[in-house]
């Protein structure tokens, strides 16, 4: 094989090499990232809570009081009892229940919230969405009055 040929088959294999990486980092972008398992309350039924606790404020121009208030609102969406069932049977959601947001402030306050599968995430419901926070972030937002952010665990508090 002459320096001719052998520079063409060099770069022939050279081409080849970057072909199939670029054929495996598209592969690999292309995958959708794995969320961790959410159990108790979904994102979804979260969603579903939250709008019918701004639609009760809303309405009523006076906050929720319990969850059976927000029972009329989400028979609308025709999800009342799933998500009803939901919240009473997960012990690790917090929600905040007699507090009227007000919609014009561009400060989230807290409604809600319930540790997520990720260590140290929340899963946390404001009057703008459901939204993740880690420890440090929710332990800063703004809550109703009277309330405040979970202790930390003391394994935790140190990250």
């Amino acid at each position: 094989m002459n320096r001719k040929d052998r520079s063409q088959y060099q770069t022939g294999k050279r081409l080849v090499l970057l072909f199939l990486a670029m054929l495996i980092a598209s592969v690999g972008c292309n995958r959708q990232p794995t969320q961790p398992p959410m159990t108790g309350v979904t994102y979804d039924q979260l969603y579903r809570l939250q709008n019918a606790y701004l639609e009760f404020c809303d309405q009523r121009n006076k906050p929720p009081k319990s969850l059976q208030d927000l029972q009329k609102v989400l028979a609308k969406s025709g999800q009342a009892s799933t998500v009803i069932e939901a919240v009473e049977k997960d012990p690790e959601l917090e929600l905040f229940w007699g507090f009227q947001p007000d919609m014009k402030s561009s400060q989230p306050v807290v409604l809600g919230y319930k540790p997520s599968a990720t260590d140290d995430q929340y899963i946390v419901m404001t009057q703008q969405g459901i939204v993740t926070m880690d420890v440090t972030s929710l332990q800063s937002a703004s809550f109703p009055p009277g309330r405040s952010a979970p202790t930390l665990n003391p394994i935790n508090s140190s990250n």
